[in-house]
């Protein structure tokens, strides 16, 4: 059988640990903290009949990773692909060596729940690589944290078998796969609940300019628009322009140039120039600018920089608008959202 499993990414301790389990043969799962969520009691209580305990509950929905039946449940020699390890697009392939055993890990008090493994692909394989299957890809978008792929076995199988270096199985890993797993790895909540997600998990896996990609792409199917990326010597100011077709002047775009910034604190004289740099530059091409954006990532504004976009706001005309990280998630988040 073949399987794929999701393990925790909810902060870096989690990640690096549950990397680190998994390098040395042992594959773990989260909702297991105490000694009666064990599988096998789960599994005895069921037989019996008795009634589960609310922990107990909580860890019953990792049941296929128990002992039992080839198919139903996890069994030694099937296949199981790891989404987002060793690092966010990038999956691991392990086969399971063998039985189900309960050892709670001491520093998180957590993750009780492990299969012995050999791990197959200890690189990586990239999720953008030619050969895994469109549809293999789309199967990670699945929300629960424990399913069978078994149509993807013929894929699963030629990646198994590849016998080119094994670094360049994870060839593909770009900013913009790595932030397309790590939402496919959200999308079950609601547009709140995944932003709020999104602004711990994305800041981990993207950097700098990686944002602007993104954002590009998550900004598109929200509106008719068109986003050009204007970074390096097109910048002027801005990372992004939004172009609006104008429908009383064909030849005049509207345009919102987008500044990103990827820091933990702004300052205001810089910024605020970039910003008036940005709409006076588009104006001078001919453009109809109606608004400037500043995206942030992780950070407050000084007093400076509010100040500064007030001023500017004023002195154009038009709004300079501050999008912080929750604001700036939610765009990410219905944007990837209409996409699926």
């Amino acid at each position: 059988m073949y399987w794929a499993m999701r393990t925790s990414r909810d902060s870096v301790d989690h990640r690096e640990f549950l990397k680190r389990e998994l390098a040395e043969g042992r594959l773990r799962q989260g909702w297991g903290w105490c000694e009666e969520q064990d599988l096998r009691l789960i599994e005895k209580a069921w037989e019996e009949g008795q009634p589960l305990t609310k922990e107990q509950v909580d860890a019953s929905r990792h049941w296929r990773m128990g002992d039992g039946p080839p198919g139903d449940y996890m069994n030694e020699g099937d296949v199981v692909l790891v989404p987002n390890m060793p690092h966010d697009g990038l999956f691991t392939l392990v086969r399971i060596s063998g039985p189900y055993a309960y050892e709670v890990d001491g520093e998180l008090v957590d993750f009780g729940h492990l299969r012995p493994v050999d791990v197959l692909t200890p690189i990586g394989v990239a999720n953008q690589h030619p050969l895994v299957e469109g549809g293999l890809r789309r199967s990670l978008r699945y929300p629960g944290r424990l399913w069978r792929i078994p149509k993807y076995s013929a894929c699963l199988e030629r990646i198994i078998g590849f016998t080119g270096p094994p670094r360049s199985l994870a060839v593909g890993a770009t900013a913009l796969g790595r932030a397309e797993s790590i939402v496919s790895d959200l999308v079950a909540g609601p547009v709140t609940a995944l932003a709020q997600q999104l602004s711990v998990r994305l800041p981990l896996g993207l950097e700098g300019s990686e944002w602007e990609t993104v954002v590009g792409r998550a900004v598109e199917p929200l509106f008719p628009v068109t986003v050009r990326h204007t970074g390096g010597p097109l910048e002027r100011g801005a990372d992004l322009e939004i172009m609006i077709a104008n429908p009383f002047d064909q030849d005049r775009n509207w345009i919102v140039p987008v500044q990103i910034k990827d820091h933990t604190y702004l300052e205001g004289p810089e910024v605020g120039n970039e910003l008036g740099d940005a709409f006076r530059s588009r104006v001078d091409d001919g453009h109809v600018v109606i608004a400037v954006v500043l995206l942030v990532t992780d950070a407050d504004p000084s007093p400076d920089l509010t100040e500064r976009m007030l001023q500017l706001s004023e002195q154009h005309h038009v709004p300079f608008i501050y999008c912080g990280s929750s604001d700036f998630m939610e765009v990410l988040a219905r944007g990837f959202l209409k996409q699926i």
